[in-house]
């Protein structure tokens, strides 16, 4: 109990700091998943069960400029595994006897993100961790290292090579040098999504 209230002023304090306002989604949970699913492909193929929408933040980037209004979110879902192990147990004779058992695993993960509005792009998307993906083509980008980490995906080669300039290749690269498992997706609303495996 002290761990939660100890998580919530850190939280709360979070928030205050960078001027992040908390949206209340009780009740919306799957709901908000089941949305998101349906607009971004990274919400797609992860895990067994467990799928909902644990926190939303509001927040505004104000840049030299432009000020962009985004979400933040914590996505939750389970992983379910089914194990063998020897299991060792005593009959009614008291005599020692082992036995191989199944025995179901659940692994709890979370997935974070930013989404905003990018009307300048639409259909493309770097993959670098999960997520079931359903554009038509993959594009070889020239840089060697960005391949590397990421896989290019679009609705068509022109929007990949339009959008993937060196610049923005440069800052995706950075990206993925802080946060595990990054996915930058715009998908075909014009709508852009950043997810990854950190806290």
């Amino acid at each position: 109990e002290i761990d939660e209230i100890s998580q919530s002023m850190f939280w709360k304090d979070v928030c205050l700091d960078n001027r992040l306002s908390e949206v209340n989604i009780s009740g919306k949970e799957k709901t908000l998943y089941h949305r998101f699913c349906a607009d971004f492909c990274d919400f797609r193929g992860r895990g067994d069960e467990g799928h909902y929408i644990e926190r939303m933040v509001n927040g505004v980037y104000a840049g030299a400029d432009a000020q962009i209004a985004y979400d933040y979110y914590v996505f939750h879902y389970v992983v379910v595994t089914y194990v063998t192990v020897t299991e060792t147990y005593t009959d009614s004779q008291g005599n020692t006897h082992t036995r191989l058992v199944t025995k179901r695993v659940e692994t709890t993960h979370y997935r974070r993100g930013i989404m905003t509005d990018f009307p300048e792009a639409k259909g493309i998307a770097a993959v670098g961790g999960g997520g079931d993906w359903d554009y038509a083509v993959q594009w070889e980008p020239t840089s060697t290292e960005f391949g590397a980490t990421f896989r290019v995906v679009a609705d068509d080669q022109m929007a990949a090579v339009k959008f993937w300039k060196p610049a923005v290749v440069l800052t995706a690269l950075e990206f993925a040098k802080h946060f595990s498992d990054p996915n930058i997706e715009v998908n075909r609303a014009g709508k852009l999504c950043i997810s990854f495996d950190d806290s």
